[in-house]
């Protein structure tokens, strides 16, 4: 019976110390896998402020998790991006952060590249890549984005009849034309709202400024809105604005603190601020993938309307 009793508690404790090992190796091998891996980042460019925010956010995530990344930017060349993702491969990332730069032109890459990383998607679609060589998507509702922005134009315009000037970005990536969809499919809405003008493939700031100021300088046509498609179109609208003293209502779609600050002094009506927290749902999704975890192959990002008339009466 003593015998007996002896060995149980020597079972218990053997069990106990395998467990405690198990737990010790389990801890040393995901911080030795964590701090392994390498996530390899294609961006189009660093010139869009909203791009910018959400790289460095990113960047600062996986810096904070102890990840390893190794990042391109294109300078807005679809050709420069195959080329960078060509190069980031060389560095045998195990997962693979690209925002296409245009909808067209990256699929072969990817492909390829899908072959030996995990590809995630970020803010944009590529035209005929299989969704089998995308490991996750994360994306912003850039059709909602558009719509909203119409509902907000009739918000402000009434019952008047008003002629809007659209500034746009790049007119080559896909969420730009997103945003341009909802935006029109929602404003046939309204009889008394009208499509005035378009600007497209405005980069920078400066450029929308020049743009905005030649074409509202020659006063050819009457203009009663502005609906600008990110932020650097909308303070390049607001120093145009300010520089020929007109006071036009300016809806804008973004999320930095350049166009938070505008809203906040009324030179924007509105915004509809998308969530730059972009780091935070891609480490936690690696994450979860080293401990075996699913996630939902699309994670979205965000966005809610800054009103000034709210703000002013906070």
């Amino acid at each position: 019976m003593k015998k007996k009793l002896q060995n149980e508690i020597i079972i218990i404790v053997m069990i106990i110390v395998c467990c405690v090992l198990f737990g010790v190796l389990k801890n040393y091998q995901n911080k030795e896998t964590k701090e392994s891996i390498m996530v390899g980042i294609s961006f189009p460019d660093v010139n869009n402020a909203w791009n910018t925010i959400a790289l460095k956010n990113i960047l600062q995530e996986c810096e904070n998790e102890k990840i390893s990344t190794v990042w391109r930017t294109s300078g807005g060349s679809i050709q420069q991006q195959k080329k960078d993702i060509e190069e980031l491969m060389n560095y045998q990332p195990r997962y693979l952060v690209v925002m296409p730069g245009n909808s067209v032109g990256l699929k072969e890459i990817l492909e390829k590249a899908a072959q030996e990383t995990k590809i995630i998607l970020f803010c944009g679609e590529v035209f005929g890549l299989d969704e089998k060589n995308i490991y996750w998507k994360i994306q912003t509702d850039s059709y909602g984005q558009g719509s909203v922005a119409a509902e907000l134009m009739a918000e402000y315009m009434g019952t008047k009849e008003g002629r809007i000037l659209e500034l746009q970005s790049d007119n080559a990536f896909s969420e730009t034309k997103k945003k341009g969809i909802g935006f029109r499919k929602k404003l046939c809405e309204y009889d008394n709202l009208e499509i005035g003008y378009v600007m497209r493939n405005l980069d920078k700031r400066i450029d929308t400024y020049n743009a905005v100021v030649s074409y509202l300088a020659d006063e050819k046509e009457q203009i009663d809105a502005i609906m600008a498609y990110d932020d650097d179109t909308a303070m390049g609208a607001i120093a145009a604005l300010e520089t020929l003293n007109l006071q036009i209502p300016v809806v804008a779609i973004g999320g930095t603190q350049d166009t938070e600050k505008a809203v906040q002094t009324g030179k924007i009506e509105a915004i509809i601020e998308v969530d730059t927290d972009a780091g935070t749902e891609l480490t936690d999704r690696i994450m979860n993938d080293l401990e075996g975890k699913s996630s939902n192959v699309k994670g979205s990002l965000e966005f809610k309307v800054v009103k000034y008339e709210e703000v002013e009466n906070r």
